[in-house]
């Protein structure tokens, strides 16, 4: 009884995680998008959704690394390294004010960020944070997954993680030249919407939908709430 408790606990502490993993990495996208969709002619308001948009990433950092330590290691305290990724998301922030970058629309549309390299290296470290924390995540979650369900969800969005992690150092850690400008603007844009969405439905979409999805005999679900969880808390709670 005492076991089922504790267990019951601690997926509800990894549904609470992964939900505000998603929850921030949806924010941070949508306040790009905004500036992105409304503000394209206006310099200074992107300069400043851009610094913006790097507080909830920041809390992302914060949400994987705590996230981490939390499934696999909760005899080591994680508020060394979780004050340690704060600390660095905010001096991220504080970089990217001091730089200011003014971005702009280049020929093909797309938005070039004007993020010069000073700023995108510790930037593309600050999302790799919360990206690894997702890949780590979801490919335990693979492993150790009895239901269908959750392996295809998890393996998912393990491809989701190696995508967003492909398309950063595309964007801003591989050397100029190799690729033309405008390409790397229009592969990042597309990439970016694209995971987006996608963050966007897992944090919102209801496992019931998923379930007639990949509805079949005696898949073992009668025993899950479907109206009562979210889909982090299904791929919590039932591996």
């Amino acid at each position: 009884g005492t076991q089922k408790i504790e267990e019951t606990r601690a997926g509800g502490m990894i549904g609470i995680l992964l939900s505000g993993l998603f929850l921030t990495n949806t924010i941070t996208l949508g306040i790009l998008a905004m500036g992105a969709f409304f503000f394209t002619k206006n310099q200074e308001v992107l300069s400043i959704l851009l610094a913006t948009s790097f507080l909830p990433l920041t809390l992302s950092a914060v949400f994987g690394v705590y996230l981490i330590f939390y499934i696999f290691s909760q005899s080591v305290s994680p508020r060394p390294s979780v004050a340690g990724t704060a600390i660095f998301g905010i001096t991220v922030i504080i970089l990217t004010i001091i730089i200011h970058p003014r971005p702009f629309i280049d020929v093909n549309g797309s938005i070039d960020w004007d993020i010069p390299r000073v700023l995108a290296v510790p930037l593309s470290y600050l999302i790799f944070i919360p990206l690894g924390a997702q890949f780590i995540v979801f490919t335990h979650s693979f492993l150790q997954a009895k239901l269908r369900e959750v392996k295809v969800l998890s393996s998912i969005m393990i491809l989701v993680s190696l995508v967003a992690v492909l398309n950063i150092f595309m964007r801003f850690l591989l050397p100029e030249g190799v690729l033309p400008e405008f390409l790397r603007n229009l592969i990042f844009d597309v990439l970016f919407a694209v995971i987006g969405l996608i963050d966007l439905c897992v944090f919102l979409l209801p496992p019931a939908i998923f379930k007639q999805i990949f509805q079949r005999p005696n898949v073992g679900l009668k025993s899950i709430d479907h109206k009562q969880q979210s889909l982090p808390e299904l791929l919590a709670t039932h591996p």
